[in-house]
C-alpha cells in the first residue's frame, strides 16, 4: 500500500517563476509501510532540501535528517 500526498509546497509562482519550479517526489519505504510525498520545489533544490520540505521525517521515526547532510 502506498500513500501519495502533497503536504507542503512553495507558494503559487507568478508567470516569471513558473519555469523555475519542478515537481518532485520524496519516498521512503520499510518492509510493511511506504510513503511517497509529491511537492513542487525551486530549480536547484537539492534532494536533502526536498526531503526537509516534504516532512517525511515526521512520518518515520527511522529518519533523522539532522544526521544526513
Amino acid at each position: 500500500m502506498s500513500d501519495v500526498e502533497n503536504t507542503r509546497s512553495i507558494p503559487a509562482p507568478d508567470a516569471a517563476t513558473i519555469a523555475a519550479t519542478i515537481d518532485v517526489e520524496v519516498a521512503f519505504a520499510l518492509p510493511d509501510r511506504q510513503q511517497i510525498i509529491a511537492l513542487q520545489v525551486q530549480q536547484g533544490c537539492t534532494a536533502f532540501q526536498a526531503a526537509e520540505l516534504s516532512g517525511i521525517d515526521a512520518q518515520f521515526a527511522e529518519i533523522d535528517l539532522s544526521t544526513m547532510k
